[in-house]
Formats: structure tokens, sequence, C-alpha cells
């Protein structure tokens, strides 16, 4: 049935439209079309007393789809009728018919009337929608874009949530079974149709046999039921995951010259990654989101849809920027992790919004430094003095680099600013912390939009706790040495509705940790957080990490063989983290890796860093403070996807060693003052025959 299934409705407040200027027809008439010729059949066989049958759409050995026009509202519908009256075929059209009945969501087929003709032929009434599916779209299209893709299957995850909510599953996702409608070739619509395994099997579709054993279209199965396990929601995002393949690459991503080989690929082949099947470029993230789904254990791919459409929405928000921005994924600017605490798919709702939480805009460097300056000369001439005691100062230096306290009382929470460089992302730049629950307040009430929470150098008290808690937009919790009671430390780690949470220097991180269970928490990043075993197997619980940071912090061999069982991380963090080599060949298992931050670990052996050659989506390396030798430098030369390698802090390695990288146009090499001079890195280009130098960001910090 690739002509249409319907729309009868105005379209949901629930989910934005998939394109704004786009205007859909209404399905409705007042007077009833003079010009439609109705098909002679039998009305035993159809409702003909309330539908009147235009045209035939679908066709399957059980039954048939017709276009036809509701003689009492005038409006076009789409008319099911079954005539294999077969006990599983009428348990399967009734199952469809009570799943669809309680479902109502933009991105879902909407029934409209049920019941049997008069000679007891059951009959689905469904809204229709003038669309085609996304098997007839690829074949005249092409894949999807990459951002029109996230849109729509964001959507699609959207209304399988709610169907997964009330206990139905789907049990066929495919691409015959997702209906796209277009205007003027933009995709402006999207339906999930045939609920339950549709009894009406498509023109020239395989579909297995629907039982306790498998159930769906091969191509799109999981290997779960035929593992001998239960089907279940997970078992959805696996033939989600299948989809989204196919929309982006044109192609499903096991396909075998029988059923049965299908079905066995599925159970025991590697999947493959998009850029394995298209010349595209996608983002890592992207990559990820689909390799996660694609997992063979349903433990290690995401736990519901909701999670799903949650980083699908990260990933278009991102694309939309790099849209707006006139960039190309790979043009994204990169920064130190330890330096830039910047979750690559979270979403900030407006950057208006963040003002007056814990960051401001950054107009322009020469008004930020004046502004700083009036400040300096304000705290000067009231003879104010930092009340910090010094391993305090220490301690936050250490973390922000230089910076004046300016203090109205003898308490530990300062107000500051940071002098320099830019320790936020893009435009914005830490100004001041929230220091007490009225200022917080104050601020959540100018800014109710807010997502991004960040507090620096200030005690979160009980009331600070309940104001964090009741505001239900934050999504995104950053704490820098704060202090804060272990209950209330525990209150808001758990908060379910976060997708990233970060402690840097937070004492009690590691009891806390321990009481974090949330299906939704993508980005995670602990410093000095004390973690322990069991801290660790909790985090490694979280199969929704995309990007997990664990430093300055023991890590053992134990807690790398839980980190790397992680199914989609795409970033991981392990600085001053005593990691050795056996742990670095574990991490090179991770094929969902695309950032790896070793900073101030090893020596590691040469065959080591090798290793790493095994991660095809590598783009960024930190290795500085590692003590590299020419021998480690050779083998990381030989990682060829790298665009950012950080190798400050080696004291052995200089531009001659460098000399290796020459002619990689696509690569920018961090390095220090003492390795090489600032002229050495302007000419870098000249030197490397095309290859990038910039000093590192740790080196800039420190030098200011």
């Amino acid at each position: 049935m690739s002509e249409a299934i319907c729309r009868c409705g105005g379209e949901s407040s629930a989910r934005k439209p998939l394109a704004a200027a786009a205007t859909l027809q209404p399905a409705t008439a007042t007077v009833e079309p003079v010009d439609e010729v109705e098909l002679p059949i039998d009305e035993s066989r159809f409702p003909t007393g309330r539908y009147k049958p235009l045209k035939k759409v679908g066709k399957g050995g059980a039954g048939e789809v017709y276009l036809a026009r509701d003689r009492l509202l005038f409006k076009l519908v789409a008319v099911k009728v079954l005539h294999e009256l077969t006990a599983e075929q009428l348990i399967g059209f009734q199952s469809e018919a009570r799943a669809l009945a309680n479902l109502s969501h933009p991105a879902i087929i909407e029934l409209l009337d049920f019941g049997p003709t008069p000679s007891g032929t059951p009959y689905m009434v469904l809204e229709y929608f003038p669309g085609v599916t996304l098997a007839d779209y690829i074949q005249d299209h092409g894949p999807l874009d990459e951002l029109v893709a996230m849109r729509i299957f964001a959507a699609v995850a959207e209304g399988l949530a709610l169907a997964h909510s009330l206990n139905i599953l789907h049990r066929d996702i495919s691409a015959s079974n997702l209906l796209i409608q277009t205007d003027q070739d933009q995709i402006i619509d999207v339906k999930l149709i045939d609920f339950g395994v549709a009894q009406i099997e498509k023109p020239g579709e395989d579909t297995a046999q629907q039982g306790t054993t498998l159930a769906g279209t091969p191509a799109y199965m999981s290997p779960d039921v035929a593992n001998g396990l239960r089907y279940d929601q997970r078992s959805e995002i696996y033939s989600f995951g299948c989809l989204l393949f196919e929309a982006l690459t044109g192609e499903v991503p096991f396909l075998g010259r029988s059923v049965m080989e299908t079905i066995n690929m599925h159970a025991h082949n590697r999947a493959p990654m998009l850029r394995e099947r298209s010349p595209k470029i996608f983002l890592d993230e992207t990559e990820a989101i689909v390799a996660n789904c694609l997992e063979k254990e349903p433990a290690d791919r995401f736990q519901d849809m909701n999670v799903v459409q949650d980083v699908l929405l990260e990933v278009e928000n991102l694309l939309s920027e790099f849209k707006h921005q006139d960039k190309k994924p790979v043009e994204r600017e990169v920064a130190r992790p330890s330096r830039n605490w910047t979750l690559t798919l979270l979403v900030v709702a407006s950057l208006g919004a963040i003002l007056g939480i814990a960051i401001v805009q950054m107009q322009s460097m020469k008004q930020e430094e004046e502004r700083k300056s009036i400040e300096i000369k304000k705290a000067k001439a009231k003879k104010e003095k930092t009340f910090l005691n010094p391993d305090e100062v220490e301690s936050a230096k250490s973390i922000y680099g230089p910076f004046d306290t300016l203090t109205d009382d003898k308490t530990f929470n300062p107000t500051f600013t940071i002098t320099g460089r830019t320790v936020h992302s893009d435009k914005l730049a830490v100004a001041h912390s929230v220091t007490t629950a009225e200022e917080l307040d104050d601020a959540l009430e100018n800014y109710p939009q807010v997502t991004f929470l960040k507090i620096n150098l200030s005690t979160v008290d009980d009331e600070m706790t309940r104001i964090i808690e009741e505001h239900k937009t934050i999504t995104d919790l950053n704490f820098r040495a704060c202090k804060i009671s272990l209950p209330n430390l525990k209150r808001l780690v758990s908060l379910k509705r976060l997708i990233s949470l970060r402690l840097n220097n937070v004492e009690g991180s590691n009891e806390a940790i321990k009481t974090v269970s949330n299906p939704r928490l993508t980005n995670l990043e602990i410093r000095q957080g004390k973690l322990d075993e069991q801290a660790v197997q909790q985090i490694t619980s979280m199969k929704s990490l995309l990007h997990l940071e664990i430093s300055a912090n023991k890590v053992s061999h134990d807690m790398i063989d839980r980190i790397v069982k992680l199914p989609a991380l795409a970033v991981l963090h392990l600085d001053d983290t005593g990691i050795d080599d056996t742990d670095l060949v574990k991490i090179s298992e991770i094929s969902t890796l695309r950032d790896l931050s070793i900073a101030h670990c090893g020596p590691f052996e040469p065959g080591s860093y090798a290793k790493l050659k095994k991660l095809p989506l590598l783009r960024k390396l930190w290795v500085n403070g590692n003590k590299l030798n020419r021998f480690a430098l050779s083998e990381i030369a030989s990682l060829s996807t790298l665009q950012l390698l950080d190798v400050a802090e080696n004291k052995d390695i200089g531009i001659k060693e460098l000399r290796i990288f020459k002619g990689r146009p696509g690569l920018s090499i961090e390095v220090d003052k003492d390795q090489v001079s600032p002229s050495q890195v302007n000419d870098a280009p000249a030197l490397l025959n095309g290859t990038q130098m910039d000093l590192s960001s740790k080196a800039l910090t420190n030098d200011e």
C-alpha cells in the first residue's frame, strides 16, 4: 500500500510540524464530490452503507485496503477489510483495532471505525494520509537527509514510546509500514501504520510467520525471539534501528538470500556502520545512536523509546545549529575536555535563558575585560579581600584558572569573575556563581525555560535543592567545588529528568552516584569523585550514556571491564586515572568511540597505541602528559581518522618528532610552548605540509 492511509484531524500541538512552511490540505468536504466513480463491490464484503469505495490501494492474501469516501462526513478514509477468516488472522485483525483504538498520536495512524459488514466480514476504517511508504520514497528519491531523518524518527519514537507505555508493541516496524507525506519535495509529515503485525501483506513483501517464535519483516527483525528471548520494547528498538539505518543509507543493515539467512545475520553478524554503506559524512552521534539500537543483546540497547526520542532530538538540534552556522560536522570547534564541559548532544532551550543562572553572553572580549576591570577597581576601593582559605583558592584556580574573588561577607560563597579564556562553550563565559537560594529563585523566575544550571563554589542548601527540584525544565546540572550535604546531593543527582550531570570536586559524589538509575542520562562527568567499584558498577548500568568522564580518580581493571561494555559510548575521558596498557587494549574494543582522553596516564607501550587503530570512528585523542617518545608517536601517527591530537606536556616531543604527521590537512595537533615555539606553531602548515598546529588549551589557560 504505497499511496495512502489517512489524516482527518488537524495538527497536534504535541509535536511541531516536520516542515513549518508546509500547509496540510484538509481531508474533509462540505459536499460529496460529483466526479468520483464508486467501485462496484458486494455490500457483503464492504461497508458500502457508510463508505463509498473509490480505489483499491493495497491487497494481500488475507484482505484488501480501499480508498473510500465517508458518505456522512464527506471526507476521505482508508477502509481495510479482511476476507480470510482463519482464527489467527481474525485475532490479529482485532488486536490491531484494539491497539489503534487506545492510541492517539500525530505519528500514528488514527482508527476511525471498526466492525463487521452485514455478512460478518471484519473491516477497519482509518484516517486517510496522502503519502507514500518510506520504502517507495527511498526508491524514488534516495536516502533521507540526516537532519530530516532525525526529525521524523524522533516523532516516530515518541509515538512508539506512547504505545509501549500502554503495553502495545507494533511487532512489524519496517519501511513499508511508515508513510511519508511531502510537499514540494519537503517531508512534512509521517505516520506509522499496521500495528500488531498486519495480516494484510504488501505486494512483493516477504513477511515471516507471526506466532510465538517470530514476528515481523525479516530485514528488520531483532535477534531476540530467534535467540529464545522474550519480545519486548527493546526488540522494537532494534527494528527501529534497522529502519533508521535504511533511511540514512538507502539499504537495510542485513539482507540474506533467504528469510532464515537474514535472521541468522541479525543474530550473529556485526552490525555495519552507516559510513560503510554510504559515502555521506554522518555525525558521530548519529553513528553511535544507530549502533546502540543494533546491539545484539537487549540489555546493551537503549532501554526505552523515550531515551531514543531524546537523543534523536538532541542530534536534530545539533544538526540544525550546524545548518544555521553553515558548518559541516567535521568543522566543529574542538577544545580540551578538562576545560570544555559541553555535552555534544546537550540541548539548551535558549541561550538567553541561560543568562542570570551561571553564565552571561560575551558581547566581546573587550567589553568583558572592561567589566572585570571596573569590578576589581571597586573591590580595591572598598578594601575587600578574599575570604577563601589558601587551599580553597588553589582548588578553585586548578579548576578555573586565575580569577579575582569579590565577596560581600565572610562566607564560603564568593562571587567571582574569570579572567581570560572562555571556559564554557561557543559564545558563553562563566561570569558569576549563584550564591544563595534567593538569588537562584530570582534567576529562575526571570528565565523560566532554562535547561542548564551551573553552580560554582557555593553551598547548595536545603532550600536551593528544593528550588532545583521544582524547576522542571532543568535537564543539565553542573556543580563545581560546591558544598552539598549527602542527602541533598542524592536528591539532585537522582532527578529522572536529567540528561547531563557534572560533578567536579564535589564531596559525596561516590555515595550519591550509587543512587542514580536514569535511563535518560546521556552525559556524566565526575572529577575528583573518589569513585569505588560499586559506584562505577552503577554508572555502567546506565546504557544510555554517550559521554562519560571519570578523571582524577583511580580506575581499576574491573572498572574498565565495565566501562567498555557501555553500548553507545562516543566520548570517554579518563585523565589522571592510572590506567595501563591492559586497559588501553580493552578500550580499543569500543567500536562507537570517537573522542578519547587518557591524559596524564601511562606511559603506554607503543603497541598499545597501535591497538587504537581498531576504533573506526576515533576523531580526537588527548595524550598530553603521557611521557610519549618517538616510537609511541609513530604508532599514534598511524591513526588515520584523527582530526585532533593533543601531545602537550611531553618533553621528548618537538617539531622534529611531529614531522611524522606531515601532509595531513584534516589534522590539528596541540602542543605547548616548551615543545614548539610560537613562530613554529604559526608556520606549522608550511613546516608540516598542511597539517595544522595550535597551542594546547591547557597551555593557554595556564599562561593567562
